[in-house]
């Protein structure tokens, strides 16, 4: 049986009166692709960054790994997402002062791997996503896709226990967009990471163990 690695209870959100996320609840196993599908405003966003400790529910419980993450003070859900989540942020959130290759090597230095397994792991993922050529590169210099792939290596490079993906093929092309798909299933096959992913683009559904829509959580 895999083992459970995110479980929601019965959470409520909202940023006024009106919740976005109502009595939710949901189980994601190891090694699970689940794909959350919805319009603009139903709080698909939302959802990922209460999984990912950045925002609390108002009620209900959110575990993570065998941890509450309501049970925690602000640092150590840092300390704790740091440990087990890896997020792809639908603004990027490059570093522009750093080449690509200090974007991803930089990343992983900063959380604790060694200089040679970080840049070892920056250089394979960067390879991966097709953009090895690109690695002295400045930030400011590159095409939104390939800003995106970049975003992508760093996540996937830590190789994480959860991949927290926010729109991950917005700014790619068709070709870009199967490879980075392959990718991202291949992470979970091969290191169990458990992926939960925002997306519009319909080539996703095919990839998912799970699709789970907004009337599940949302009501308009």
């Amino acid at each position: 049986m895999q083992e459970e690695i995110i479980q929601i209870n019965n959470v409520r959100f909202g940023f006024t009166n009106d919740p976005i996320i109502s009595d939710f609840s949901m189980i994601a196993k190891k090694g699970e692709w689940i794909t959350f599908i919805g319009p603009s405003g139903s709080g698909k966003t939302t959802l990922l960054n209460l999984i990912a400790g950045i925002l609390l529910p108002q009620a209900g419980d959110i575990t993570v790994c065998g941890q509450s993450l309501g049970s925690l003070s602000h640092d150590a859900r840092e300390h704790f997402r740091l440990q087990n989540i890896a997020i792809v942020f639908q603004d990027i959130r490059l570093l522009g002062m750093w080449s690509v290759f200090e974007n991803v090597w930089m990343i992983l230095y900063l959380q604790g791997w060694t200089r040679e397994s970080a840049m070892e792991a920056a250089y394979v993922w960067l390879g991966k996503v097709g953009i090895i050529e690109l690695i002295d590169r400045s930030i400011d210099s590159l095409s939104g896709g390939q800003k995106q792939r970049v975003a992508i290596a760093r996540a996937m490079a830590k190789a994480p226990t959860i991949l927290l993906a926010d729109e991950p093929t917005g700014s790619l092309d068709q070709k870009n967009t199967s490879h980075v798909l392959g990718l991202m299933r291949e992470l979970c096959h091969e290191s169990k990471t458990t992926l939960l992913c925002v997306t519009h683009d319909p080539e996703v559904k095919s990839f998912s163990d799970q699709i789970v829509t907004s009337n599940e959580w949302y009501e308009a």
